[in-house]
């Protein structure tokens, strides 16, 4: 049996035992007309986007970055020509990033289509932000000042399964996508990071969706747009309208796809990150690790193929792994900080995931530079899985998540 898996820009093939379980999400076509499909979700929603905007509007559409494969073009199209039926409304538009690097212009370019000026955000810029609140739990909420000066605001998101939120989209568009450093440490503290709600697919209940969604209340988009994509990033379909709301309606859609059951646990779990632009450095890759950990036999092997050209992004990520000289070491050091540092949280999770499974990986990092992040560099994926079962044995189960992080399997009671 022969599977593709996305890989960069390209993908790979796999040849498998014929016993393997290939766990993917249910299949949806695309919609037929992209252009009206998220017309008629802007017009549709109640209010209505057209009835939301006045006459001399300033609007910032805070938008997706580079690491996200969202239609971000062809909504920012539509979102264009009927903020044209309006006189004298002006779209401008903010580049969500967190704590990412800023996109570059040829990235902004891709996002939102040639001759549409784009501004990244800058969370460490503390004098462009503005302090709106605490949380219940104290975290301060600090926010993008142009954002918060707009006469409105809508944001745009892709609706994918998250491993720390539960979903991504609506609220995550504007916490962490254009919140201060400050705020975006608090709602990833080693604590919530570690309390076992805070896991995939799960909305009520996660305390992280929940610091997420409190802080965003504080001064939420006006309009909110979620946009669903099947594995040919063909759009498949639109929620928009009030943020909590449009949010619930494409996550109850999303999570009929993506929730996999799987009869029990595999020995050796094949994934990917989703291609290009997911996979495209070791600190995104984590979200597929993620996955196949959910359905991996404790001491069991996860064979990753991840593209990772440009290997550890700018940050804490790569130091705090090299600061340690195993998983359970990572894992202490990083629960016994005293206040969280950027990158802890995704550090935490790789360590969680290798305390359970060995993971063989097939990239483009440096031999070294896997290992120091306690990874088994191979250089191919059937090498991957050749050394897998040399130490589970040529019986092992096998089971492959092509999609990666686009499916969240789960083991049945």
């Amino acid at each position: 049996m022969r599977v593709v898996l996305p890989y960069g820009e390209t993908g790979l093939e796999l040849e498998l035992p014929g016993d393997a379980e290939v766990i993917e999400p249910r299949p949806v076509p695309g919609v037929t007309d992209e252009p009206g499909t998220i017309l008629q979700a802007l017009r549709s929603a109640s209010p209505s986007l057209l009835e939301l905007l006045r006459p001399g509007d300033d609007v910032c559409v805070v938008v997706p970055d580079i690491t996200r494969p969202a239609p971000t073009r062809q909504v920012v199209s539509c979102l264009r020509e009927l903020a044209s039926q309006v006189s004298g409304s002006r779209l401008w538009f903010l580049i969500g990033t967190g704590l990412h690097r800023p996109c570059t212009p040829a990235e902004i370019e891709t996002i939102l289509g040639p001759g549409v000026p784009g501004v990244n955000h800058n969370a460490r810029d503390q004098d462009s932000l503005s302090l709106v609140g605490h949380t219940s739990a104290g975290i301060p909420v600090w926010l993008n000042r142009r954002y918060l000066e707009a006469d409105r605001r809508v944001s745009v998101s892709l609706l994918e399964p998250h491993f720390f939120a539960g979903f991504s989209g609506g609220p995550k568009a504007i916490v962490p996508g254009v919140a201060g450093r400050e705020t975006i440490l608090g709602i990833h503290s080693a604590r919530l990071i570690g309390d076992p709600s805070t896991t995939w697919a799960k909305l009520d209940g996660n305390p992280v969706q929940a610091a997420i969604r409190e802080a965003c209340g504080m001064a939420p988009p006006d309009f909110s747009i979620n946009v669903s994509i099947n594995r040919e990033r063909e759009i498949t379909g639109v929620f928009a309208g009030e943020v909590g709301e449009a949010h619930r309606r494409g996550c109850a859609f999303l999570h009929d796809l993506a929730m996999v059951p799987v009869a029990r646990p595999a020995d050796i779990v094949v994934t990917t990150n989703g291609g290009w632009p997911l996979d495209q450095n070791l600190y995104q890759t984590v979200k597929g690790l993620s996955a196949a950990a959910r359905i991996t036999e404790p001491g069991g092997c996860i064979v990753a193929a991840a593209e990772c050209r440009y290997g550890f992004p700018p940050g804490n990520f790569e130091d705090l792994l090299r600061a340690a000289r195993t998983p359970a070491e990572l894992i202490r050091q990083l629960r016994s900080l005293p206040d969280t540092v950027e990158d802890q949280w995704e550090a935490q999770v790789l360590g969680q995931i290798l305390e359970r499974a060995t993971v063989f990986l097939l990239s483009r990092l440096e031999p070294a530079a896997a290992r120091a992040a306690f990874l088994h560099p191979v250089g191919s994926i059937q090498q991957g899985l050749d050394r897998a079962r040399e130490l589970r044995g040529n019986t092992a189960r096998v089971a492959v998540l092509p999609q990666g992080p686009f499916t969240v399997p789960y083991l049945q009671a």
